[in-house]
């Protein structure tokens, strides 16, 4: 480093104060050169303009030299430069080098870390594709293999009864040709007599043969069978729909808070880090979710007011929507909106609804304490399972109906055996709904304005509670991120929880159209979220 400064100080008058005017210009310094070299005075080359053709005349003296006694004005440097180090000016500037050392070691860390958060997310989204495509693939294989297999067997069937049919036929064929050849027999070689006696004993044959005919006539085996295949109509919604494999988002989150330009306390600095820092980590675990209508369907109306409480969709992409409060009944729906029939269910009510397959749903009926079983076939109740008291929300998991029930918990029925057990006592209000996914349960409870999620032994998991976000939970459905989506009846909106329970927020709200609703569905097939309004 090396300081040159220069002065230019034309037309000096006598008496006047010189003051020196120094500019800096800093070199890099050689790497042999000492430290204790860059500040000796010879590198200072002060000079006053009307001396400059005698000798070079230091303004900052070194000494008090008789070379220069005449020299007026002049103060000694080493007067001047006492104790500079412990000046608050030399001070301030080592703390502000050190505040830009420290901001710019966090600068770093911190894009190192972003980078290894980058790669980590890369990593973790390449998984999740490729489980996705896994799945899909294996969901595809298995419904074509099942979709074949009745293929193959309808065949088997058609095959074995026509062969069967045509069998019987052939053998009756053989029988009446036996009966053409004696006829043919007696007209060739027997006398009047004996054709008037083989004609009584053949009479009954032919008799028995015409009535045959007959019968074959009015026998539905004759009809002549064609076979369809009606792919599912959600397939084909799905291929339609399906335009990507979903999309990447580049999200920018500000850091300027980790970080302090001017020379602040460092506890002051270092909890604007964590509070920032916090607000990062909250933005991260909120779920990034978004919505849009997609399409609408119109539940057609009953003799009375319209009031669905719940709604549940079929392996098959058809929909059942409860409207058992005044008009008892649950309506059937196939995915284009169009209606298939209705199950009336008076004198009982209805409350919940859970698909079990692609003709059986099961019902709860509330106050009734039933649960009844129905085909959306035969638009008949099948049987009702007793609860011994109210029950409401259900969901059906993996061969078993979970339900909740006023005053006792939550239970679980196993439809292979019949038997009911409890897996979580608790005082639960009436009117609470529940589904699940993977290994866990999610329950709404309106009274305590709470969700909370339980394994499937009944252990509570989380809860989540905010009263500025939900209000009277009524429906819930999970995403296959476990993202929790509530119906908030009490602020009119529907709210997407975190799948850790920590973060919630408005997805939807009354600007958005949402009110009074109760019955909600999340279709994890074509990533849509039914919500129904009672309007």
């Amino acid at each position: 480093m090396i300081i040159r400064p220069r002065i230019g100080v034309p037309n000096v008058r006598k008496g006047c104060v010189l003051i020196a005017i120094l500019t800096i210009r800093i070199q890099k310094r050689p790497e042999n050169m000492a430290s204790s070299q860059l500040m000796t005075m010879k590198n200072f080359r002060p000079f006053i303009h009307e001396h400059d053709e005698k000798h070079y005349c230091p303004i900052l003296r070194l000494s008090s030299d008789t070379e220069h006694k005449n020299c007026r004005g002049l103060s000694l440097i080493s007067d001047i430069v006492h104790g500079v180090k412990k000046s608050s000016a030399f001070s301030e500037m080592s703390s502000t080098i050190e505040n830009i050392q420290h901001n710019m070691d966090k600068i770093l860390k911190d894009k190192e870390t972003n980078l290894k958060t980058i790669h980590e997310s890369k990593m973790k989204f390449q998984s999740e594709i490729k489980e996705i495509r896994e799945k899909l693939v294996n969901l595809f294989d298995k419904l074509e293999r099942k979709l074949q297999d009745e293929l193959e067997a309808i065949e088997k069937k058609i095959i074995q009864q026509s062969e069967d049919f045509i069998t019987e036929v052939t053998d009756g064929k053989n029988k009446v040709m036996k009966i053409q050849e004696n006829i043919d027999a007696i007209k060739k070689h027997a006398t009047d007599f004996q054709a008037f006696v083989g004609m009584n004993e053949l009479k009954d044959d032919v008799e028995n043969k015409k009535k045959y005919l007959q019968v074959l006539y009015g026998d539905t085996r004759l009809d002549r069978i064609n076979i369809h295949c009606n792919v599912n109509e959600k397939i084909k919604l799905f291929l339609i729909d399906l335009q990507t494999f979903g999309d990447i988002q580049e999200e920018r989150i500000s850091t300027k808070g980790l970080f302090s330009v001017n020379n602040q306390d460092k506890n002051v600095t270092h909890e604007k880090s964590k509070t920032t820092e916090s607000k990062i980590q909250k933005s991260r675990s909120e779920p990034a979710v978004k919505a849009k209508v997609k399409r609408t369907l119109i539940v057609p109306a009953g003799s009375n007011k319209n009031t669905i409480t719940s709604c549940a969709i079929f392996p098959n992409g058809k929909f059942a929507f409860v409207d058992g409060t005044y008009n008892h009944r649950i309506v059937i729906m196939d995915s284009t909106g169009t209606s298939s029939g209705e199950i009336l269910l008076s004198p009982l009510f209805a409350f919940d609804v859970a698909c079990i397959d692609n003709k059986t749903i099961a019902i709860t009926t509330g106050s009734s304490g039933q649960i009844a079983f129905a085909n959306i076939l035969s638009k008949k109740i099948k049987k009702s399972i007793g609860t011994t008291w109210q029950c409401d929300g259900i969901t059906h998991a993996d061969g078993k109906l979970i339900f909740s029930v006023y005053a006792k918990g939550i239970h679980v029925l196993h439809l292979d055996t019949g038997h009911i057990s409890t897996i979580h006592k608790a005082n639960i209000t009436v009117d609470t709904y529940l589904t699940s996914f993977g290994d866990k349960i999610y329950h709404t409870n309106w009274k305590t304005n709470s969700v909370t999620c339980f394994d499937m032994d009944g252990n509570s998991l989380w809860t989540y509670e905010d009263e500025k976000v939900l209000q009277k939970p009524r429906g819930i459905a999970v995403d296959s991120q476990h993202n929790v989506y509530v119906a908030s009846l009490g602020t009119e909106s529907i709210v997407v929880i975190s799948s850790n329970g920590k973060e919630g927020r408005q997805l939807l709200t009354k600007k958005d159209g949402i009110e009074n609703v109760r019955a909600i569905y999340y279709d994890k097939v074509s990533n849509c979220l039914g919500i129904h309004e009672n309007k």
